[in-house]
Parts: structure tokens; sequence; C-alpha cells
């Protein structure tokens, strides 16, 4: 309702449902605008406008940070706003994998689920499925918030992180033979008046054209799907056919 009080229909319908659903796959109706987009808030209050605050803090490129790192030196030159790997995103940990193997003081455990964390200062502890505990002083998590509620499931904090909303989101591959993509754009984000079930589409052949077939003419999208109404057209993330995935989206 923010953006519909003040910008009108089109406004809401075209740029604010389609941005919270293809950034937080998430109901724009239902999302805190102070949450989401404080500067705007902050800025009408300020300004009694939002159009005034934009105009009186426009948005400076950031000054670079980076040492002499012939990379680094080369993304910021040649303008580089995305990059790949050769052999997808699995490189990156992987190869911070290696370099964490070969220093001093670090222990890798693999196939180690964690079960359960302990927090009592000045010490915590994380048990494994094994039952081997494992004391430290700091814990730096990468879980989902479900996850790490789970494990913190006797501490205070995890009852407040098991409060947490979590949206699954889809991420589905297409390649079309015989068509040849010619729209220089990162994608585009879906209404919800369109089809409540994508989110949004990538435009891969344009983004990485190096990577499409070089044996027939194609079009690669990626589509995501689901979000915040994925149990309405899916079911259960964790048990949905796909099937039922390709046939909901192709009749939509």
């Amino acid at each position: 309702m923010f953006f519909k009080r003040r910008f009108g229909r089109d406004i809401a319908e075209l740029i604010s449902d389609p941005m919270c659903r293809g950034i937080l796959a998430s109901d724009s109706r239902t999302l805190g605008v102070s949450a989401v987009f404080p500067h705007l808030v902050k800025g009408e209050y300020e300004n009694q406008s939002i159009i005034k605050s934009m105009y009186r803090n426009k948005v400076k490129e950031p000054e670079f940070v980076g040492n002499s790192n012939e990379f680094a030196l080369k993304a910021k030159f040649d303008g580089w706003r995305m990059m790949n790997f050769n052999h997808g995103m699995e490189q990156l940990p992987r190869a911070i994998l290696n370099i964490l193997r070969d220093s001093p003081n670090v222990d890798i455990y693999e196939n180690s689920p964690v079960d359960h964390i302990s927090v009592r200062n000045p010490e915590v502890t994380v048990t494994v499925k094994d039952g081997k505990p494992r004391h430290c002083d700091y814990i730096v998590s990468a879980l989902p918030s479900f996850a790490l509620a789970r494990a913190l499931r006797d501490e205070q904090i995890g009852k407040h992180l098991s409060d947490i909303k979590f949206n699954d989101v889809a991420l589905v591959s297409l390649e079309f033979r015989d068509i040849s993509f010619d729209l220089q754009a990162f994608g585009c984000l879906i209404p919800s008046y369109e089809n409540p079930a994508v989110l949004g589409i990538i435009f891969d052949s344009a983004i990485f054209p190096e990577s499409d077939t070089t044996d027939y003419k194609s079009c690669r999208l990626s589509l995501m799907i689901g979000g915040e109404w994925f149990e309405k057209y899916f079911g259960d993330a964790q048990s949905c056919d796909q099937d039922l995935i390709r046939t909901m989206l192709w009749t939509q």
C-alpha cells in the first residue's frame, strides 16, 4: 500500500510488486516497508517527499578500494558487473577448501551434520551426529534460519530464529533449440497479476553467451519460481514432483 498511495496503482503493480517478488520472494502487501525500503521511509520523513529525497541523495559510484591485484584492477577498468566460473559456482568453494586444507591451525570436518549447539559463555559447544562435542570461542553460521533454530533448540535465540519466515524458491533451467537470443539484458521480474508462480526470468544466453553450446543455435533461460506462493502451486518444496512443476509452468 505504501507505493500505491504515493505513486498510484501502476507503479505498485509494475515496479514494487515484481521487485519484492524477484528480490525477496514475497508479497509486497505483507512486507514492512520500513524493513524493506528504509531509505525511502527515512527520505520521505526528512524531505517530506520521496522524489525530493531521491534527487538530493543521488547514489554515487562506489569508490574503488581494491589493491594492485591484477584481477581486481581488470574488473574495475573493464567495467565488469558480473563474472562466471568455467566449471560453475562450485569452483569457488572448492578453491577455498583447497587453500584452507593447506593452512595451519585449520581442521575441516566433512559429512558431519550439526546436531546441537550449546551456548554457555564464554564457550560454545557444537555436537555433531557422531556425538563428539567440539568446543570453540566463536561460531560463524552459514545455515538458513530454520536449520540454525533446530541446532539452537534449547537456546532463547533458537526460538526467535524459528519465527523467521522462510520462502522456498526453485530455479528451472530451460534451453530452446534453433532459437537465437538477441535481447541484451540481465532478465526480467514478473508481476503477480501475470503469472504468480514465476517470480522472474534470467536471460542466461545474454549474460554468459560463452556457456551456450556450439553444436547448435540455442537460447538458455532460468526461471525463478515459487517463493511465498510455492506451496500453493507446487506443494511441499521437499517432496514436490518435477512433472508437476513442468505442468504448472506451461499451463499458467
